[in-house]
C-alpha cells in the first residue's frame, strides 16, 4: 500500500530530478504545499487527486486503487485519531459536492496561497486541453 509518506517522498525525488534535467518543477512544489497536510486527499476531489497522484509518477493503471487507499474508512480514522482530521473540517467524498481544498483555513495568507495554487492548476488544465485541440488540429489538417 502506497501511503502519504511515500508520495512526499516520490514528490521529493521527482522535483530533484525534474530540477537537474532543467525541467519545470511548479507543478510539483505546489503539490509538495498540498502534501504537508496528511488528509489532503480527503480534501479535494477525485479529479484533482487523481492528476496529483500522476503528475507524482503513480502509474495511470493503479492511480484508482491507490487513491482508494488513502481515502480508505481505515485512513479516515487513523487520520481523525491522530487529530489531522478535525470535526469543522469539510471533506470531499463525493465528486457532486462542490469544495475547495482547505476551505476551513482562517489565515488569509495561506488563501491567497490556495487561489495561487489552484490557478496554476488551471493554467496546467488549459495548457493541455490546448495540447489536445492543437493535436486533433494537425490531424485534421492531413
Amino acid at each position: 500500500m502506497v501511503g502519504i509518506n511515500d508520495l512526499k517522498l516520490m514528490n521529493y525525488t521527482t522535483i530533484v530530478f525534474l530540477d537537474e534535467i532543467k525541467q519545470s518543477t511548479k507543478r510539483n512544489i505546489i503539490i509538495n504545499k498540498i502534501l504537508k497536510d496528511d488528509a489532503c486527499f480527503f480534501k479535494m476531489s477525485k479529479q484533482d487527486a487523481y492528476e496529483v497522484l500522476e503528475q507524482i509518477g503513480i502509474n495511470k493503471s493503479r492511480v484508482g486503487k491507490v487513491y482508494l487507499d488513502l481515502v480508505s474508512e481505515q485512513s479516515f480514522y487513523k487520520l481523525k485519531k491522530d487529530g489531522k482530521i478535525k470535526d469543522s473540517e469539510n471533506l470531499v467524498f463525493d465528486n457532486q459536492i462542490e469544495n475547495k481544498i482547505f476551505s476551513s483555513r482562517n489565515d488569509s495568507s495561506e488563501k491567497i496561497d490556495y487561489e495561487i495554487e489552484q490557478n496554476q492548476l488551471i493554467e496546467y488544465k488549459e495548457s493541455k486541453i490546448r495540447k489536445i485541440i492543437n493535436k486533433l488540429l494537425d490531424l485534421f489538417k492531413r
